[in-house]
Parts: C-alpha cells; sequence; structure tokens
C-alpha cells in the first residue's frame, strides 16, 4: 500500500514538474485582443490604417449646425469667435486675460505625438526595407504623415504665432517637457511647415490614388501656397500649381497661379 502511495507521489510530482514549463509557455503570450507596437508598422496596410485614423479630426466639416471652414480663422487676427459672454471666447483679446486654459485642447500636443511616434518607428524601417507591400504606397502613407502634421501646425501658427517644435516623442518628465516647450519664431515654425510639406509633396501619389479619396501630392501643393500667402514669406513669387484642383467627376484640371508679393524669410 505504501509502495503504491509513493508511486502515486511520484507520478503527480513528476506530472507537475512536465506540466509547468508548458503552462508558462502558454501563458507567456502577447496579448491577443490589443496590437502591439512590436507587431505593428510591419506592412503598407498598417501606414494606411493609422494615417487615415485621424482623417475625421483633421479637417473641418459642414455637417449638422457647424460652420465648417468658416470658424477656421477663429481666435486668430482675423476673426473673433463668437460664443456667450461666460464662454471664455470674448476674453482673448482682454488686458491681461489672455491665457491657455486647462481644458482649452487648442494647447494640445497629442496629435503632434501621434505623427512624431510614427516618424520614429516607420522611418528606420523604411530606409533599412523592412516594410512589406507596394513600395510606392508605401511611401505615399510616409507623406500623408507629413501633410497632418504640416496641416496641424499651420493650425497652431494661424492661432499662436511662435510655437513649440517638437520633432520627437517626449517622456513625462516635467523638466525635458518645459525644455521642449519652449515657443519658436514663427518664422522658424514657417519654415518647418514648408519643409513637411515638401516631403509630403515628394512622397505622396499624384492624383487619383485610391479613387481620390485619400490625401495626394496636389493636395500637399495647395496647403504649401496657402501657407506661403497667410504668413507673408514670400518675396515676389509666383507659384505655379499645377493639378491644385480638379473638377471631378470628369477630371479637368484647372491651374492655379498664385501671385504673391511678400516679404522674404528673416533668417
Amino acid at each position: 500500500m505504501k509502495l503504491k502511495n509513493r508511486i502515486i507521489q511520484l507520478c503527480v510530482l513528476t506530472g507537475g514538474v512536465l506540466l509547468f514549463p508548458s503552462c508558462n509557455d502558454f501563458l507567456d503570450r502577447e496579448p491577443l485582443d490589443q496590437v502591439t507596437p512590436e507587431s505593428y508598422f510591419q506592412n503598407a496596410d498598417h501606414l494606411a490604417a493609422y494615417s487615415i485614423s485621424k482623417y475625421q479630426n483633421l479637417f473641418s466639416t459642414h455637417s449638422g449646425f457647424s460652420a465648417g471652414t468658416v470658424n477656421n480663422d477663429g481666435a486668430t487676427d482675423n476673426m473673433v469667435s463668437g460664443g456667450s459672454s461666460g464662454s471664455g471666447l470674448q476674453n482673448y483679446y482682454t488686458k491681461d486675460v489672455w491665457k491657455t486654459e486647462a481644458a482649452n485642447d487648442n494647447w494640445d500636443f497629442s496629435f503632434f505625438r501621434y505623427c512624431n511616434y510614427f516618424f520614429e518607428k516607420v522611418l528606420p524601417k523604411y530606409e533599412a526595407g523592412e516594410i512589406s507591400g507596394n513600395a510606392d504606397d508605401v511611401k505615399h502613407y510616409i507623406g500623408e504623415m507629413y501633410f497632418i502634421r504640416a496641416w496641424k501646425y499651420f493650425q497652431k501658427l494661424r492661432m499662436y504665432g511662435d510655437y513649440p517644435i517638437i520633432t520627437e516623442v517626449l517622456p513625462d518628465n516635467a523638466e525635458i517637457l518645459i525644455e521642449k516647450g519652449v515657443r519658436q519664431p514663427r518664422n522658424k515654425v514657417a519654415r518647418f511647415i514648408l519643409e513637411d510639406l515638401d516631403k509630403a509633396a515628394e512622397y505622396m501619389h499624384d492624383h487619383g490614388f485610391a479613387g481620390n479619396n485619400r490625401l495626394n501630392k496636389q493636395c500637399a501643393l495647395l496647403i504649401k501656397s496657402r501657407v506661403a500667402h497667410s504668413t507673408k514669406l514670400l518675396s515676389r513669387n509666383i507659384i505655379r500649381v499645377r493639378d491644385v484642383y480638379r473638377v471631378m467627376p470628369t477630371g479637368r484640371v484647372s491651374e492655379c497661379i498664385l501671385i504673391i508679393s511678400m516679404m522674404p524669410i528673416p533668417k
């Protein structure tokens, strides 16, 4: 009887020893309901999904009671936004009252972090040829992210003028955030925007890509002309932008010639 019990105990002990490694292997798995950073940005579809996820927050719409693009100049030198007296909008130009409220998302950097995270993760893989899929499409989606960052910076430039230029993902460290949060002169911000738009125009497909349902090269050129015009950066230049505006669905092309007489960019 004792021998039988010992045999049973030995079997249980041996089975447990053999079982534990397999249990550990089974439990040591990547999350099945989440996408981990290590497993993402591996192909063109990943990049496409990452960039298009911000489309709905990128541009103004005219749905419902929204004034759409009419409000884009709100709280800038061009227009004082409306609103009730208690909304704070009427106090933007009151002496000693101008301030950034904690609840005001105009001073929000999450969009830039979203873009910078993309560049930090994707550009090394792109340069090493580690992203699968159509090479031109991969390049296009990188261009879209340059456009998105430029567009959001253009909004900040019109609203604040001088603004911090952040090109990296910053840690949650007060000293670093304060150091990197120093506002840069508006001419540097404008140059930064134009550089991003140049990259966007270089990387993105021409018109017609994805059924014209995605950003393209003409979008970058159009916004570049708007940035130059709005910030008065060019000196008596004629910017010739082909295919900026297309009449759909006939595909007719209107050629936009922008004559801009302005002061040069300060060095």
